[in-house]
């Protein structure tokens, strides 16, 4: 039942996935169109790594914000409530397929770039470091947790989802100037920031803690409010015809 919950959640994504293609198609359409050695390894790392944290962010966060409430809002939830499966379980998938999606676009970019540099590099450049294009996914793949569910929990405000992620980045900009270490431990776009100490990338441990704690805390409060949503409407329903029943009671006697 897991696999065709998440085959379901994969196929009702479908045209999401023909967004990040085209975008990876246009991403490859500017690789070619800049002259091959125009852009130093450092300089083309430092452009994709700018390029994957706002695409991220705001791919999922998009995905993110419709994700659990649609099914709540379209009343399919409680047709899926009729089978024989849990609401953990089409949380998880709902999960694992808008993860599995949204990590098309950086495994692919990271891809490309890397076939890229194996092919017009010279002696002059650094060569090919897998780990780092690894530990640049592995970010990338923090960087998207983060902004899913950040939108699968600000889902829940409907209309005002994306004003609350806007109050948070100006907040966020805001204390810039106060205490710029706290701005960038809550800052989710740091996490793909490159900070060399020599030729090695100097992690930002700080803020990759406080990223994946805010993470597990977003996932775990809209597990809480997916599970329960419907049913506090459903428990006041049948109170309320209790209710009306023992009034009808008492009125008969």
């Amino acid at each position: 039942m897991n696999g065709a919950l998440l085959r379901k959640e994969l196929r009702s994504l479908r045209p999401f996935v023909w967004v990040v293609l085209a975008l990876l198609l246009m991403d490859l359409v500017d690789v070619f169109l800049v002259p091959f050695g125009t852009h130093s390894f450092a300089d083309r790392l430092q452009l994709v790594s700018d390029e994957l944290g706002a695409m991220q962010i705001l791919l999922g966060f998009a995905l993110g914000v419709n994700l659990l409430i649609r099914e709540i809002d379209e009343g399919t939830l409680q047709f899926l409530d009729g089978l024989p499966v849990t609401r953990r379980a089409i949380f998880m998938a709902k999960l694992n397929a808008a993860m599995l999606v949204l990590l098309i676009f950086p495994a692919g970019a990271l891809l490309m770039h890397a076939c890229l540099h194996a092919a017009t590099h010279d002696s002059l450049n650094h060569a090919l470091r897998p780990t780092l294009l690894l530990t640049m996914f592995a970010l990338c793949c923090l960087t998207t947790a983060v902004a899913l569910t950040a939108g699968m929990l600000l889902g829940f405000l409907r209309h005002v989802a994306w004003l609350a992620l806007a109050l948070c980045a100006i907040g966020i900009k805001l204390l810039q100037e106060w205490s710029p270490s706290i701005a960038a431990l809550l800052n989710t776009a740091d996490l793909l920031g490159l900070r060399f100490t020599g030729t090695t990338w100097r992690l930002p441990m700080a803020t990759i803690w406080t990223q994946l704690g805010a993470a597990l805390l977003f996932a775990s409060f809209s597990f809480v409010l997916f599970s329960s949503a419907g049913k506090v409407r459903a428990h006041g329903c049948s109170v309320s015809a209790w209710r009306a029943d023992g009034s009808c009671g008492s009125v008969s006697h």
